[in-house]
């Protein structure tokens, strides 16, 4: 069991009367429909604490792994980092490469990240093609982004997400345009009728593969769903992260 939400069950009985006890209901985001990719640091096994990451598998049913072959680019592995758990660390040199499309649109996406610093663009997410789906912390600003890489801007939170501090980013991109949430907070929308570079896969950790806008810090948890989640589906997903994740 990766991440629970907690709940109250009300039960009675001839002797007792009614009394309210605490149940724990089993939530993990593979419950809700449409998961494309779910990269989970603390999953990962079989690697030490500063060992190298060859491949980070994916979660969900679509087997769609992060992988670095180059010795060069692969980022690390660093255990008790986040609430005890481990951690993916990027340098601003490294990243992972994986076929999960970049051109997804309705999409929702959530990363639990920490930026060391905004010196430059910090992608999390970023595409094999100019024109598909890029999502980072802008430079200078720390806010929220999703991009059209290298073409235009879709939208950005309203908050910033501070440097050296844990957060959750939630987004979502549809008809109905872009949202932002941060720590499960709204944080911005705005109306949007882009369309990314069909056929693009993915890159976790940088805008492209010569590491444009690299990562630097630590992505603990990522997930990308088909289809922009109900409200009620996004309230699920976050209380797993912020549970799992010490929030």
């Amino acid at each position: 069991m990766r991440g629970v939400i907690g709940g109250t069950l009300q039960m009675s009985g001839p002797r007792a009367g009614t009394r309210s006890v605490s149940a724990n209901l089993r939530y993990t985001p593979d419950k809700t429909p449409g998961l494309q990719l779910w990269l989970d640091a603390a999953a990962i096994t079989g690697l030490a604490d500063g060992d190298a990451v060859s491949s980070w598998p994916d979660l969900s049913a679509n087997g769609y792994h992060a992988t670095q072959a180059d010795a060069a680019k692969k980022p690390t592995y660093k255990t008790n980092i986040l609430n005890g758990k481990a951690v993916v660390r990027f340098d601003g040199g490294d990243f992972l490469a994986s076929s999960c499309p970049a051109d997804t649109k309705p999409v929702t996406i959530f990363f639990v990240a920490t930026f060391t610093n905004f010196t430059t663009g910090r992608s999390v997410l970023g595409p094999s093609a100019d024109g598909a789906r890029q999502l980072r912390a802008s430079g200078t600003t720390g806010k929220a982004s999703l991009l059209q890489a290298a073409i235009a801007p879709v939208g950005s939170s309203d908050g910033a997400i501070m440097a050296a501090s844990p957060v959750i980013v939630a987004v979502t991109f549809g008809a109905a345009g872009v949202a932002f949430f941060i720590n499960g907070v709204a944080s911005g929308s705005a109306a949007s009728a882009a369309t990314f570079t069909a056929g693009a896969t993915t890159l976790v950790g940088s805008r492209t593969t010569a590491l444009n806008d690299p990562m630097m810090g630590d992505i603990a948890e990522l997930l990308q769903y088909s289809g922009v989640l109900s409200a009620d589906d996004l309230t699920k997903v976050t209380n797993y992260l912020k549970s799992k994740w010490g929030f």
